[in-house]
Formats: structure tokens, sequence, C-alpha cells
């Protein structure tokens, strides 16, 4: 069932106006016809099943049946120095299925990438509006939201529980991802990937003078949108095992 979230606060029985954009969707796109089910979500996370009516070029919901959401495991937040084109948006897609809450892009010595000021708004609009796309395709009750870019010197404003930074050159046996998981509780967690080329050994140092610890994502090299994914399932699924236990 499709899903789509919506600005106005959720109430049962009480139709909601899509957006031109899910409009469009839902028109052309999805082909669906009157009295057809979709899901809607608030970004508070309350999810319901609505009825939709088209009017013309108009689509209303009306919201008849609230579902359970699951509450999120844990805060996660990505910082990840910025790649190129479509990789990155691949890293804010695959970060919102994997659980990300937020997604912080920080420029580094190493970033190819520069985002200028006269493009910054309609980069972030394109960026979250990708990460939005990921959030109501995995069905998630809250959008992963996507800030704009930060510096090292910034590092301090985005920190959590516990913070990591995946470092190449870090100690694969002792200092492995999963780990240093399991040895800290936690509730909130901030990791820190590079863009291409990595980090300088002082940004790294930098890091860590911040309070973040290096962690190794196994013996092999990994490119940084491979590397992104790969920290994040990690952590998905030690949030997930505490759940469950």
């Amino acid at each position: 069932m499709q899903q789509y979230f919506v600005d106005t606060p959720l109430c049962l029985d009480t139709p909601l106006l899509m957006n031109e954009k899910q409009c469009h969707h839902i028109i052309h796109v999805m082909r669906m016809r009157q009295n057809e089910c979709i899901r809607v979500a608030d970004d508070s996370g309350t999810i319901m099943i609505a009825h939709i009516q088209i009017k013309g070029k108009e689509v209303w919901a009306n919201p008849f049946e609230t579902l359970p959401a699951a509450a999120p495991a844990g805060e996660v937040t990505l910082i990840m120095g910025l790649i190129k084109g479509d990789r990155w948006e691949l890293v804010l897609q695959k970060a919102a299925e994997l659980g990300a809450t937020r997604i912080v892009p920080i420029s580094t010595r190493y970033s190819v990438v520069k985002v200028t000021k006269e493009k910054m708004d309609k980069k972030m609009q394109r960026w979250q509006s990708i990460a939005t796309e990921a959030s109501e395709q995995c069905e998630r009750s809250t959008i992963c939201k996507v800030e704009e870019p930060i510096t090292f010197d910034e590092l301090n404003d985005y920190k959590s529980d516990l913070n990591i930074i995946a470092y190449e050159r870090a100690d694969v046996r002792s200092l492995h991802i999963s780990r240093l998981l399991k040895q800290h509780p936690f509730r909130s967690v901030s990791v820190l990937i590079g863009c291409e080329g990595g980090f300088a050994i002082e940004e790294v140092k930098q890091a860590e003078a911040c309070g973040f610890s290096c962690v190794s994502l196994g013996p092999l090299i990994l490119r940084a949108e491979t590397a992104a994914m790969a920290a994040l399932s990690n952590i998905s699924y030690e949030l997930e095992a505490r759940d469950l236990k």
C-alpha cells in the first residue's frame, strides 16, 4: 500500500487535501481509483489508512483506521563527507531505509564536491525530497531529515550518546564497529563517514578530541557509500537486537 507524508496532523474521519505532487502521483503514476486505500503519516509517529476521493486534479484522503507504529529503536545520525552525484543520492535513499534519523553532510579536507550558497536551497530541496520518498517507500512513521552541510568545527553540535568515526586505519580486531556497539549502552548514536578520499589524520584527531571513537568496518577498504551502508546496517542490527531481548 502506497504511503504519503502529509503536513496536516492526522485525525480519524477528517478529510485532508493531498499536495499537488502527491495528487499527480496518485492519479497519473499510481493510476488509483475512487475509494482505493493509501497510508498517510504526519511525521509525528501516527500512521493511518485512508480512502481517497478524486475530484478533478485534487485528491482527498479520509483516514478511517489508525495503524500501530513501532517506535524507533534509537536515534541515528549519519554525518558524512559529501560525495559525487548519484552516489550521494544513493546514500540519502539507503540511509533513510536503514533507519537514520538525520543525515548531516560535512565538508572535509578531501571533499571534491562543493555546494555554493547560491545552489544550497535547490540542493537541500532535492536531498530532502529523496530522503522523504525513501521514508515513504519503506513505510517509516517519521521522515529522515537532511541537514545543511557543516564543518568539523560544528561537529560537537551533532553528538549523541555514542559517537564513532569509521577510519580505514583502525585496528580490525580490537576496534571493529560491532564490538564497540555491543560494549556501550546507547539510545542515540552519531557515525562519521568520510568522502571518497577518506579523512585527513588531523580530522581524525579533531573528531577524537570531540569525543568520537575510531572504529573499523572490516579488513577491506570500502567505497564511501558502501561504508555508510555497512555502518548503518551494523547499528540497525544492534538496536533491533536489543529491543528483541
